[in-house]
């Protein structure tokens, strides 16, 4: 019998969920690594690959760019929206909440004067702000979706990188040889 709900795979997604979390339990490691790589092809765009998949990221033309694909910022966001989707669709899975409908739409607010070198030092170069807007439809109680609600905003691994500071290392490679 086919779910009216946008998971049809709820059981296969529940049970995945619960062998991931004893796994982990029982190796007491939850370390992970994904690699993806960019590179300039023409101009503003670039090439990005992510396992099998290749991809564009640029600029509109308005900015310089041939708008092949989203810019970088509004990657950033459309990947935390859809880290917090897949998040939900998990979750909902875990604890047998069926979900008709799940949207999330985001805003990201940041001052230019750090990419521009204009904002004295006193601005960070990312977002000051990411406002996420939820829809979401579900038959559950009230009580199981404000739950629901607080896992998700809790484990959702977009939300966790943007709240939390990064550590990021650079190594650069000049003319083939390495630097620094």
């Amino acid at each position: 019998m086919k779910s009216a709900g946008v998971l049809e795979n709820a059981d296969q997604l529940k049970n995945i969920m619960a062998r991931e979390i004893s796994l982990a339990m029982e190796r007491r490691s939850n370390q992970a690594v994904y690699r993806a790589s960019a590179k300039l092809s023409r101009n503003l765009t670039v090439e990005a690959k992510a396992r099998d998949f290749t991809f564009y990221i640029d600029e509109p033309a308005s900015f310089g760019g041939a708008d092949k694909g989203p810019n970088p910022e509004e990657v950033v966001l459309a990947a935390v929206g859809a880290c917090q989707a897949i998040t939900a669709a998990l979750y909902a899975a875990l604890l047998g909440i069926e979900i008709k409908r799940y949207e999330v739409d985001l805003k990201g607010y940041l001052d230019l004067g750090g990419f521009y070198g204009t904002g004295g030092g006193e601005r960070p170069t990312g977002f000051e702000r990411v406002v996420c807007e939820v829809v979401i439809e579900s038959d559950a109680p009230a009580k199981k979706l404000k739950e629901f609600e607080r896992m998700v905003e809790e484990r959702c691994v977009g939300h966790g990188t943007l709240r939390t500071p990064v550590a990021i290392e650079s190594h650069w490679t000049i003319n083939d040889q390495r630097v620094g």
